[in-house]
């Protein structure tokens, strides 16, 4: 009961049991997402513990490491954080605990031939650039969902020859087409509208643009035309 989630990493033989399981039943690769370590309140001094990384934690995660990859796993996924359990919160995991790149960066040059893919806290297209001259890929998880603008950015930064980047006007008029599409089909706006709510994050106007998206969505008969009602208007010089 309860046993999901960073405190597996305390059962490397059973991850390594169920890695081996999924790889003789798909056919997809099967891989593994896990942090740094793992720190259990009443740990001593657990500040100390989260903010460290001794020779017993890289004992530990490369055992882990080492298991499932024996196992079958085609991939780790590495958090860059330690996950402290029974005192933060899961928001409080995802942001308390410090980022130790040097650590991933250290697994990764001791499996060389085991895909190692960086997790945690890459933000700006220049910390994913950075990461990815010694790791063989980057997870984006809630920046991206946030603030979407950042995959743009992000692909003009990974392909030269990817021209001028489009605008958040040009992604908007692109999304007109899908919008009309999925209401044809009986899907409620707001259920599109409210994956979009960072297009604009960080930029001037980006509150009205959430709070007419997410308030006109709501209207009877609402459509399309909601997309360019919400675009803010140009700052004055």
């Amino acid at each position: 009961s309860g046993a999901f989630g960073a405190c597996l990493m305390h059962e490397p033989a059973l991850v390594a049991e169920c890695v081996a399981a999924m790889v003789a039943a798909v056919r997809v690769p099967v891989t593994v997402k896990m942090r740094i370590g793992v720190v259990s309140a009443g740990a001593g001094d657990l500040q100390e513990a989260v903010a460290g990384f001794s020779e017993r934690d890289a004992e530990s995660l490369w055992g882990f490491v080492g298991s499932v990859r024996d196992a079958g796993c085609q991939a780790a996924v590495v958090h860059a954080r330690k996950a402290v359990l029974g005192e933060l919160s899961p928001k409080e995991n995802r942001e308390v605990p410090p980022l130790r790149f040097d650590v991933v960066r250290r697994l990764k040059v001791d499996f060389p031939a085991l895909p190692v893919v960086v997790n945690g806290g890459l933000r700006l297209p220049g910390m994913v650039l950075d990461a990815l001259a010694w790791c063989d890929g980057v997870m984006l998880g809630r920046e991206a969902y946030h603030r979407p603008y950042l995959l743009a950015e992000l692909h003009c930064a990974l392909n030269s020859g990817a021209g001028e980047m489009p605008t958040r006007e040009a992604h908007l008029a692109r999304m007109e087409r899908y919008v009309a599409r999925e209401l044809a089909r009986g899907e409620p706006l707001a259920a599109i509208t409210r994956h979009m709510l960072g297009l604009y994050s960080g930029e001037p106007g980006a509150r009205d643009f959430r709070r007419t998206l997410s308030e006109g969505a709501r209207v009877l008969g609402a459509g399309v035309e909601l997309l360019r009602q919400a675009i803010p208007a140009a700052p004055r010089v």
